[in-house]
């Protein structure tokens, strides 16, 4: 941890590397609000945590900065790990489960903290200290508040400190090729709770402080309030998301998803506080029509475009027919490398919201190895490096027509899944349209009654 705050070159090298394959994991990367980091000033970056390591590297990959990250002490057991770990400046927090006698190990954490922060640069801590795995916040922990306050102290309250909060939200958790979203917030300047501290003491500094970063944090991403309701959300932000960015005047394109979601919470929240048997008889739908699409093996896509036509069937069998030399090159090259490293451990990791960041992982180690052999693969053949890797290069991106060809595929099978069901009458079919017919009249009515979209 010497030093720990210290421009690295080593890092600033490495670091495009990891960008690059970073960015294949993601479809579409949006980052806003950069320009409300304080500049030259030390900063507390808080942003809220659903998905393992991809929300470190969700703040990584969108600051030019090298910020210092705190994390959870049990992944630094292993020493090469933690070598790795150091590397890319995380430093160990411990916890009470990692045994009582090691908390007095903090300290030295929240010396590197504190000396980093005097000297303008940036921390990063997870206000929740813990990954949830859904749209939805835990309680906040002390973390932020305590490095604040005693950097506070040390500095006798003249430091002009500030907390960022920030919103990482996902189109979904683990798939490949998803959406990311990362919203950097206005800063929450630290003098007024330095005043509270000193005049009320550090509990009601502490909640306060807190407090202002929960509700900060909530205008940033998708925060499902009450979690026994959470699959009345899920499946409502599936149905009516680009229908309440039409709603909303804004377009139903990716960069909207996360303010189509917030407006469908704001509008669903208080409806369904209003009565308890009714909240009740719509999360048994929500439940019944989530299991319906699973067991039909349908998606919400699909059930949005309902039933295929022969022109639209005709229309994506050319698009197949047209791309296919370019997805057989991609398939035949790096479908393997797809599979290592996308799907081949799942089945052995219990929490799913590892399953992107081992992916990354493995796909850093696998993916430089796999370009150098097949460059020499090539230059062995036509006896020119420089055209070889340009060929790998291009053939990557045939790997990336292949994944989404394969995915057209997928929702074309769909349609004409959907094609036959409706054909042979099926009841359980009937019964999952029923389920969606239900939830969507129910939203109409709470926007009718709250007079529309505002």
């Amino acid at each position: 941890m010497k030093n720990v705050e210290k421009w690295s070159l080593r890092y600033a090298i490495v670091k495009p590397f990891f960008y690059l394959v970073y960015r294949l994991t993601y479809r579409y990367i949006f980052i806003e609000g950069l320009e409300n980091i304080p500049v030259n000033k030390p900063v507390i970056i808080a942003p809220n945590h659903q998905n393992a390591l991809m929300d470190a590297l969700a703040i990584v990959m969108s600051l030019p900065s090298q910020p210092v990250f705190l994390s959870r002490a049990d992944i630094f057991k292993n020493k090469i790990v933690a070598s790795i770990l150091y590397f890319f400046k995380l430093i160990p927090v411990f916890r009470i489960r990692d045994g009582k006698e090691s908390l007095s190990k903090n300290q030295t954490t929240f010396d590197s903290s504190i000396r980093l922060l005097k000297k303008n640069k940036m921390l990063c801590l997870f206000p929740e200290a813990a990954h949830i795995g859904r749209k939805s916040m835990l309680p906040h922990k002390k973390a932020i508040p305590r490095i604040s306050f005693l950097v506070g102290e040390k500095t006798n309250f003249e430091i002009d400190l500030y907390v960022v909060p920030v919103g990482i939200n996902y189109s979904h958790y683990y798939d490949f090729r998803s959406d990311l979203f990362v919203r950097y917030g206005k800063p929450v300047g630290m003098k007024e709770y330095f005043d509270i501290y000193r005049h009320e003491g550090e509990i009601k500094a502490t909640a306060a402080l807190r407090e202002r970063i929960f509700d900060e944090l909530t205008r940033l991403c998708v925060h499902v309030p009450e979690k026994e309701d959470y699959d009345i959300y899920e499946q409502l932000f599936e149905i009516y998301w680009e229908k309440t960015c039409t709603f909303l005047g804004i377009k139903s394109q990716p960069e909207n998803l996360v303010r189509a979601e917030q407006y469908i919470i704001k509008m669903l929240e208080p409806y369904l506080k209003e009565s308890d048997e009714r909240n009740k008889e719509i999360l048994l739908v929500a439940k019944s029509y989530s299991r319906g699409k699973k067991e039909l093996k349908l998606t919400e896509r699909t059930l949005q475009k309902g039933k295929i036509n022969f022109r639209n069937g005709l229309l994506n069998i050319l698009i197949l027919i047209t791309l296919l030399p370019f997805a057989t090159i991609g398939a035949l090259l790096h479908c393997w490398l797809f599979w290592v490293s996308v799907y081949s451990f799942r089945g052995k990791i219990k929490d799913p919201q590892f399953y992107s960041s081992f992916s990354y992982v493995v796909m850093l180690i696998v993916f430089p190895l796999w370009v150098i052999i097949l460059t020499a693969i090539f230059t062995f053949i036509i006896h020119n490096w420089l055209l070889s890797f340009f060929i790998v290069i291009l053939s990557i991106l045939c790997g990336i027509i292949g994944w989404e060809m394969w995915q057209l595929l997928l929702r074309l099978k769909n349609r004409f899944r959907f094609n036959r069901l409706e054909r042979n009458g099926n009841a359980n079919f009937k019964s999952l349209l029923d389920d969606r017919n239900y939830l969507v009249s129910m939203f109409e009515k709470i926007l009718n009654q709250s007079g529309g979209i505002s």
